[in-house]
């Protein structure tokens, strides 16, 4: 399992590069860095079932410290304002609370949930927003 508490600035540059959307311009490919936003930004909305930035779909990074602190509480990735990806929750302690899998805004995947002592609390299947497994 990848511990994203231990990035440093090199790793989380490289890891944003490795993500970034890219287009073909003239020829060259042209890498657009994502957005990272705080995810009390009181301009990143959630509408339903999309979230804008400034009024826009959101593509980027939103994340929330614990209590103020860079210590990672929640991150998560949108493309054009639905989540994708993983989501990721950790305890104040630094050790992982959840990891959730989306697909175009919706849940699809695995859906795990983790006591603070690392022992499995909840897991959960889902296929296209429909749940389809143990709870």
């Amino acid at each position: 399992m990848f511990d994203w508490m231990q990035l440093n600035r090199r790793k989380l540059f490289l890891l944003l590069l490795l993500t970034m959307p890219a287009a073909v311009v003239a020829g060259m490919v042209v890498f657009m860095p994502p957005l990272i936003v705080r995810e009390s930004d009181p301009s990143l909305r959630t509408h339903i079932d999309l979230t804008t930035y400034k009024g826009r779909p959101f593509t980027g990074f939103a994340y929330e410290p614990w209590h103020g602190r860079w210590r990672l509480h929640k991150l998560m990735y949108f493309i054009g304002g639905r989540k994708t990806g993983i989501e990721r929750h950790w305890y104040g302690s630094g050790n992982l609370w959840a990891e959730r899998e989306y697909s175009q805004g919706l849940p699809n995947g695995e859906w795990r949930q983790w006591f603070e002592s690392g022992n499995v609390k909840a897991l959960a299947h889902y296929n296209k927003g429909q749940p389809g497994g143990e709870f």
